[in-house]
Formats: structure tokens, C-alpha cells, sequence
């Protein structure tokens, strides 16, 4: 494999574009914080964004110590040498590095020499080495690149410069948006109430709040149809404006799912953000009508 510019760049672009639409991956790579970044991380993963804070962390730890993700200027020689001795630990690996070109450099890393320094190989005396790359995985992708160094074993690039991100459902903003606005409704309640609700049993709230929430969510009204509200082009086998019967409900990773038979005429599972129930849509009518 001959690594290529195009997957990196298309990876930042889609990481900007993405911080964009979700404010929570705009925090999350602005703030040095450890327990923001924690807590920022767990509500993350339970939108399907690990793999761009994955990418923002790999970002914030390359310019931490000096290197670039996507080099645009040529990297002299001297200075990939200085890097790769740099972000190596053993003294040993170090002297090896410290003379590289990019002919040597090619036939180290398509050699098991690589592995050996990278401590994945046992060496004399059932030791190992360090792992003398990892912190140099930037600016040795981009090296590569540069030079269309080809690599025998991909694995030994950055799986940043090899896959491209995930497209992201942009249906989970809206998703993100109403249970912060529920969450602000429910601590503002809270504070205007005369009770002392520090007095609660916050686990015992919460464990009731959540069993009576999955309650209402998962009843099924008779008859019970959706109208596909929202683009839903990500998931296909649906129309726009089309109304569905509802065959059940589930929750998965605490998100509400209807399955209905689809276009294809396939019992499918989708998101219930992508629907409004149709007796909402025919109360919100009339309620519009009667204003």
C-alpha cells in the first residue's frame, strides 16, 4: 500500500464539519480539562461519536509534542530523523533512527525489525523494546506520503491515515438538542419548586425516572402510526412524508426505536426521532387551528 494524502484530509474536513453540527465535539477539543474530557467522552459514546474524539484526542496528543497531522511543507530529513529519535525510548533504537533516509526507512518499516522495535517481538534474553513509533505516528505517516514510501503491512500506519470517519446521522442532533432541553426543564423544575430536593435519594429518582420513562416510551397505542418526518436517506427503504404502522418498539443504547415494515417491505428497526406519532402531528393540527 502506497499511503495517500485524500483519506487524512477528508478526515479533517469531516471532523470540522462535524464539530460544527455537534457543539459537544467542539468542547471536547477545546478544553485540556480531565474531568470535562471524561465527562464530555461518556455522553459521546453514547451518541456513536468515540471515533471523532478518538481522532480530536490523536490530534491534541500529535501538536502536543510537536508534530503535525497533515504536514503541507516537505519534511526535511534531518528533521523526520530528530523526531523519530526523539519519540523513541530505548537508547539502543535511538542510535538506529538518528541516521535514517528514506531508502533505509522504507526497508525498516517493511522489515520485522519493526516489530521488534515496536515491542511486539520478544527480544534475546525474552525482553522487549519499547514501543519506539507510537509517538511518532504522525509525522512517519506523513513522511510516507511524502515520499510514496509503499508499506507492506498497513497496520503500521495510523488506522487515521487508512478509514475514512463514519459518516454521522445528523438526525442525532436533534436527539442531543431535546434531552439537553429535557434535562434543563427538569433541573429548572427542581429549582422552582419549594421543596428541598436535596433531600432526595438521587439513585432511587433516578432508577424510577428511568423505569417509568421506558414505560410510556415502549406502550404501543392501537393503531399506532409514525410519519417519517426527518431525511432518512442515512438508513434508506424509507419516504419522506409516508405514515407507518408501528409493529413494536425497543430501546437500544437508551434511544427509542420503532419497527415498521419498510418501503422494501421488510420489517425494519429505525430511530422513532426520524417520526412524529400521527395523533401528535393531528393534536398539534388542531391546536394550531383552535389558536
Amino acid at each position: 500500500m502506497i499511503v495517500k494524502s485524500e483519506i487524512i484530509q477528508v478526515n479533517l474536513d469531516r471532523l470540522e464539519k462535524a464539530k460544527k453540527d455537534f457543539s459537544i465535539l467542539e468542547d471536547y477539543a477545546s478544553t485540556n480539562n480531565d474531568v470535562v474530557l471524561k465527562h464530555l467522552w461518556d455522553e459521546g459514546r453514547a451518541y456513536g461519536l468515540l471515533s471523532y474524539m478518538t481522532f480530536i484526542d490523536f490530534i491534541r496528543y500529535s501538536n502536543k509534542i510537536g508534530q503535525e497531522v497533515f504536514y503541507s511543507k516537505k519534511i526535511k530529513i534531518k528533521d523526520f530523523q530528530d523526531a523519530l529519535v526523539k519519540c523513541a525510548t530505548d537508547d539502543t533504537v535511538k542510535k538506529i533512527l538518528k541516521s535514517k533516509s528514506k531508502i533505509s526507512f522504507t526497508k525498516l518499516i517493511n522489515s520485522s525489525r519493526w516489530d521488534l522495535y515496536s515491542g511486539n517481538r520478544m527480544r534475546r534474553g525474552s525482553a522487549r523494546y519499547h514501543d519506539n513509533f507510537a509517538p511518532a505516528t504522525a509525522i512517519i505517516a506523513n513522511f510516507c506520503i511524502q515520499n510514496e514510501i509503499e508499506v507492506v503491512d498497513q497496520s503500521r500506519i495510523s488506522e487515521h491515515y487508512r478509514r475514512l470517519l463514519p459518516e454521522i446521522d445528523l438526525t442525532l442532533k436533534k436527539e442531543l438538542e431535546l434531552t439537553k432541553d429535557l434535562l434543563n426543564y427538569m433541573v429548572k423544575s427542581f429549582s422552582d419548586s419549594d421543596s428541598d430536593f436535596r433531600r432526595l435519594n438521587v439513585d432511587h429518582v433516578t432508577k424510577f425516572m428511568g423505569e417509568e420513562l421506558k414505560k410510556k416510551l415502549l406502550n404501543i397505542e392501537k393503531g399506532e402510526s409514525v410519519k417519517l418526518m426527518e431525511d432518512a436517506s442515512y438508513y434508506g427503504g424509507l419516504t419522506l412524508g409516508k405514515v407507518y404502522d408501528v409493529k413494536d418498539k425497543e430501546i437500544q443504547s437508551g434511544r427509542l426505536n420503532v419497527i415498521i415494515e419498510n418501503d422494501n417491505g421488510y420489517r425494519r428497526t429505525y430511530p422513532y426521532r426520524l417520526f412524529e406519532t400521527v395523533s401528535n402531528l393531528r393534536n398539534s393540527a388542531l391546536d394550531d387551528l383552535l389558536s
